[in-house]
C-alpha cells in the first residue's frame, strides 16, 4: 500500500494559524465568530455575527483576495444568510506568509 504524503507540521501551522489568530481576537472582543461552518458548497474559513451585519471571511496564505472572493460567491456561502435579515458583506483575505501580514483584502455586500 502506498504511503499517503503527509503535510509538515510546519506547513499545517503557517496556513492554519492565521484563521485562529483572526477567531481568538474577535473572540477577546466578545464578537460571536465561528470558523470552517459547513454549508452546501463547502466550508466558510470564518463568520462574524455582528448584530445588523454578517461577515463571511475568506482567508488564503499566499492566493489572492480575489480568488477568496470568488470562491465564497462560487460556492455560494453566504445563501444561508439571507433569511436572517442582516445585510452580509464578503470579504476575501490575503495573508502573506513570509512577511506575516495581511496583504491585500477585497470587500463587496451580497445584493
Amino acid at each position: 500500500m502506498p504511503r499517503q504524503k503527509q503535510i509538515p507540521v510546519f506547513d499545517f501551522f503557517r496556513r492554519y494559524i492565521w484563521k485562529y489568530t483572526l477567531y481568538l481576537i474577535f473572540s477577546m472582543l466578545n464578537v460571536y465568530v465561528r470558523t470552517q461552518v459547513k454549508v452546501a458548497g463547502g466550508r466558510t474559513d470564518m463568520v462574524v455575527y455582528m448584530p445588523d451585519t454578517t461577515y463571511i471571511l475568506e482567508l488564503k496564505v499566499n492566493g489572492t483576495a480575489q480568488e477568496a472572493l470568488e470562491q465564497i460567491k462560487q460556492k455560494h456561502y453566504d445563501l444561508p444568510y439571507h433569511t436572517e435579515g442582516n445585510s452580509i458583506v464578503m470579504a476575501g483575505i490575503r495573508f502573506n506568509a513570509d512577511t506575516r501580514t495581511i496583504d491585500d483584502w477585497v470587500i463587496e455586500p451580497t445584493p
